[in-house]
């Protein structure tokens, strides 16, 4: 984790200086980087991971237990190297950008964020989107990416089109190539935020189900009266709100079982 600098008022005013590093193996004279990290102080940072992969286990961090079962057993070295250094800025662009290069590359990298089981999914969908594009600096991508939400819309116009192809000209080619791209580009994208839309709409109602089970749960530990109310309640509030039908019918039918139990 990176340092903090705060002056005398308790104000932040940048960070310690610190470094980019891989972790990497060796395996048959060639290194392969495994993991991207920062640091302010390496030699305690590589101890640090020497004793994770040494306990590792299943609920451990992935970059441990790669160590400790796919590299140890098969007395494959591994070592930290730093390849960057940051300043009062902070670590937070220079790994990123390392990071994304890796995997644009093509190394299949264990960094994780914990909170998002799916983040490294995400960074590698990224790194797909750069290869495909011709980009390689995560930065420039990101530039390219502000620029083009700019152009965003459910649908892009032809002109829209135009415009991005012309965004892209030196990237992809030139302006006929960029062109080409770009209608293939925006056809496909526009069949992604149709499958993200329609995910969505099934975590939605997944989620909301799952709130519904819960609550119906938890209600079943008071009397039955006391059910019936919390189930009309619930009711009531799925119609206000305009829940899905699925979760809807779901309350609907425990409070027709509660009544019947009530007879």
């Amino acid at each position: 984790m990176a340092k903090k600098i705060f002056d005398n008022d308790n104000n932040f005013v940048g960070f310690e200086p610190g470094v980019i590093y891989e972790l990497r193996f060796t395996h048959q004279g060639v290194d392969i980087p495994f993991y991207v990290g920062e640091t302010t102080d390496p030699e305690r940072r590589k101890a640090e991971h020497i004793y994770g992969a040494k306990n590792a286990d299943f609920l451990s961090e992935s970059k441990y237990q790669f160590i400790s079962t796919a590299l140890v057993p098969h007395d494959i070295p591994w070592d930290l190297v730093v390849v960057a250094e940051y300043g009062s800025e902070g670590p937070e662009a220079l790994e990123d950008e390392h990071m994304m290069a890796l995997l644009v590359d093509g190394y299949p990298l264990t960094n994780e964020k914990k909170g998002n089981a799916n983040w490294m999914l995400e960074r590698q969908a990224v790194a797909e989107d750069m290869r495909e594009r011709g980009i390689r600096s995560f930065s420039e991508y990101k530039r390219v990416m502000a620029e083009e939400e700019a152009l965003h819309s459910d649908r892009r116009t032809p002109e829209q089109i135009q415009q991005l192809a012309k965004l892209m000209e030196g990237i992809k080619g030139p302006a006929e190539e960029s062109l080409q791209w770009a209608i293939k580009h925006e056809k496909k994208m526009a069949r992604r935020r149709k499958t993200a839309h329609e995910r969505e709409q099934d975590q939605f109602v997944e989620r909301l189900q799952g709130i519904a089970k819960e609550t119906i749960e938890l209600a079943s530990r008071f009397p039955i009266e006391e059910q019936i109310k919390l189930m009309q309640g619930m009711v009531l509030t799925h119609n206000q709100y305009g829940a899905s039908d699925e979760v809807r019918q779901l309350a609907i039918d425990r409070l027709k079982e509660l009544q019947e139990l009530a007879k």
